[in-house]
């Protein structure tokens, strides 16, 4: 009955805006989540399974805000702010793309798949330290990376849109 949500908009608008929400009875009742001053929007949640249950959340604007990395490892009590979206490898060098879409490894909480950008600018990465670092992965796509999907049954395979295409990633082949 426990879930937690985002909000936030797209534009400079709702800059500012940004919450997080839990609810215990199942969606019944909604209260703050001990939003973060600085939580501007909210762009997705992922949810890592092991020793300990991690959340995830990113965040960030198109246009209006940079995008972050956030985490709680206490059911949303209290959030951290880990590290900035990923930068851009657009040729422009953007830093704190607005995270899109996070996807985390099912065989712990360590490993994170992100999913970052905006219009022409874009970030597909790996993290293997809970977000503290990232690894590149993306190749050119001229679109920002908009979601991830890692195949629980082969955790090493990999899914990523940008724009209309579907990429697939091996981990185990690198």
């Amino acid at each position: 009955n426990i879930a937690i949500a985002v909000t936030g908009g797209d534009s400079t608008t709702d800059a500012g805006k940004g919450k997080i929400w839990l609810t215990t009875d199942g969606g019944l009742t909604w209260s703050d989540s001990n939003s973060p001053f600085d939580f501007n929007s909210g762009n997705t949640i992922a949810v890592g399974f092991g020793t300990d249950t991690v959340i995830y959340i990113g965040s960030g604007l198109l246009n209006a805000d940079k995008g972050y990395l956030w985490q709680s490892t206490d059911l949303g009590s209290t959030w951290n702010k880990l590290n900035n979206g990923p930068t851009s490898l657009a040729g422009t060098s953007i830093q704190g793309l607005p995270i899109n879409d996070i996807a985390v490894d099912p065989r712990g909480t360590d490993t994170l798949y992100i999913a970052a950008g905006y219009e022409n600018e874009y970030a597909f990465v790996l993290s293997l330290d809970e977000g503290n670092s990232y690894i590149y992965l993306n190749n050119y796509t001229g679109e920002p990376f908009t979601s991830i999907v890692v195949n629980k049954d082969y955790p090493d395979t990999v899914y990523t849109a940008s724009g209309r295409e579907i990429y697939l990633y091996d981990l185990a082949n690198n």
